[in-house]
């Protein structure tokens, strides 16, 4: 994987306002791994900014996307804690999401702004992925089971990507917050109805059982 976790190359405008970038700042988040078999990155962004994935394709159409789709109650939830905890939100999440959708959350406002609910649409940012790429090249995974079954999970990974199956695969987590408080009962109530329509498309979509996500 990259040096840094996170590359931010495609959704950086900067790369690209000349045109074609030069690829070598990007290379070199892999220069020490350069005799491994495959190359990877994680940048959840790629999967929202609209540009992203056609500089992605245009980069390397061959290569392969790996989705991980959270409750997008608990991802809406998670973002906010995160942006206060980085002193990038000031106000509380009952302020900020009731913003948003007065906002309007299907207005496209790119990798700018809050987005706590705008983000967990996740249906039309599948379909973007799939214009560019094919779905058999595409892998959409839930984060419960990644979380709870990470063996079998990331054993699937592996033949997706046509490496070697692992014995044992220790679990690691990553960027792990505390939080002020639980979600208000109100707060995810009125998330749950927000993103009902959006949770029935993806069941549709992807044959997923995503249930659990509109439970108590």
């Amino acid at each position: 994987m990259s040096k840094i976790k996170e590359a931010r190359f495609f959704d950086n405008d900067d790369h690209f306002k000349n045109g074609e970038p030069s690829y070598q700042q990007y290379h070199q988040m892999f220069a020490d791994v350069w005799l491994r078999k495959l190359l990877g990155e994680t940048t959840p962004n790629y999967m929202y900014v609209p540009a992203a994935l056609q500089r992605i394709q245009a980069y390397n159409p061959a290569i392969k996307i790996i989705v991980i789709l959270r409750n997008p109650v608990d991802r809406a939830y998670s973002h906010w804690n995160m942006q206060r905890q980085l002193d990038k939100e000031t106000r509380g999440f009952s302020e900020a999401i009731r913003h948003e959708l007065a906002q309007g959350i299907q207005t496209p406002s790119g990798s700018g702004g809050s987005n706590y609910i705008r983000r967990g649409l996740y249906t039309e940012q599948l379909e973007r992925i799939w214009k560019f790429f094919q779905r058999e090249r595409t892998m959409i995974l839930k984060n419960e089971d990644l979380r709870k079954n990470h063996f079998d999970t990331l054993n699937n990974v592996y033949r997706f990507l046509g490496v070697g199956q692992q014995k044992y695969i220790p679990l690691k987590e990553w960027h792990v917050r505390s939080y002020e408080k639980p979600i208000d009962v109100k707060d995810r109530e009125l998330l749950k109805e927000v993103f009902r329509p959006e949770i029935k498309k993806l069941k549709q979509t992807l044959n997923w059982d995503c249930s659990n996500w509109l439970a108590d």
